[in-house]
């Protein structure tokens, strides 16, 4: 086995090694990555993959993206640890602390400092490596993270939102130092440059010509796909259930287990204090 840094000609590798892998806990979730595996890392910044090969496939894989970030009130870089995923016939290997041993040393190499990485509620096979093991840190716990999705339906917007600019690529510069200038009150909180908010729906409310609330939500679908497998006996019931009620509610969509999530993601929100309601509404 030897372990190397991927290239573009590794990209239907891959996605195929992706397909392949899942992330199992109380949900078995799909990350697939159409058409292109390196998209969505390179949406999060400079970054790099090393991959594993055996007999000259491509059986593991790990990845790190470089971001910024204020922490603790100080703007510092970071480095985003993902897609860490073994082919499922050399699970019980040690492609998987290899990988990490490799990224590990790389990032000593350009003298990282802060790491971070997530995993889903329930993923067991992660811990270990969280842990820290043969010569890999333990990382530290910060957070449990709750992801929310809102179900949406048609619906005539009421007149208080005619007050709402929508914009796609233009003011980016502006609406970045809004974003920046309300992260403050965060120990943790992204740092928000106008490529962030290239080719993103950015919804807008000014007082007095002056941003005061904001939101910028995006179409994930063209860089990755998630698909829930496997869910929970009790959801699968409850999503059988919303199913039949969506024949009485037009145009409701329901999450269904084996198909693409069909998913606007919330990539900034924020507000002036006094302005939070306008976020809500």
């Amino acid at each position: 086995m030897k372990i190397r840094r991927a290239t573009a000609a590794d990209n239907q590798a891959l996605i195929l090694l992706s397909e392949l892998t899942a992330m199992e806990g109380k949900f078995v979730l799909h990350v697939e990555r159409r058409p292109n595996f390196f998209s969505l890392l390179n949406e999060r910044g400079t970054f790099i993959v090393f991959v594993a090969e055996v007999s000259n496939s491509i059986v593991g894989s790990i990845a790190s993206s470089n971001q910024k970030a204020t922490i603790a009130g100080k703007s510092r870089e970071y480095h985003y640890i993902s897609d860490l995923k073994v082919h499922p016939n050399h699970r019980n290997s040690s492609i998987a602390y290899r990988l990490t041993k490799t990224m590990y040393r790389h990032l000593i190499s350009v003298k990282a400092e802060i790491l971070i990485s997530t995993s889903i509620a329930g993923n067991k096979n992660i811990h270990p490596f969280f842990n820290g093991r043969l010569g890999i840190p333990k990382f530290t716990h910060l957070a449990e993270l709750t992801g929310y999705q809102l179900l949406p339906y048609y619906t005539r917007l009421p007149k208080k939102l005619n007050a709402v600019e929508s914009t796609m690529n233009s003011n980016l510069a502006e609406l970045s130092t809004f974003y920046n200038s309300c992260k403050s009150a965060y120990a943790l909180a992204p740092i928000t440059e106008p490529r962030d908010l290239k080719n993103k729906t950015n919804l807008v409310i000014r007082r007095n010509n002056h941003i005061v609330a904001a939101l910028s939500y995006c179409d994930h679908s063209a860089l990755k796909q998630n698909v829930i497998r496997q869910i929970p006996t009790y959801l699968d019931y409850l999503l059988k259930t919303f199913n039949a009620i969506t024949l009485l509610v037009p145009n409701l969509q329901i999450p269904q287990t084996g198909k693409p999530l069909r998913l606007l993601y919330i990539s900034r929100i924020a507000a002036k204090p006094g302005h939070i309601d306008k976020i809500k509404n």
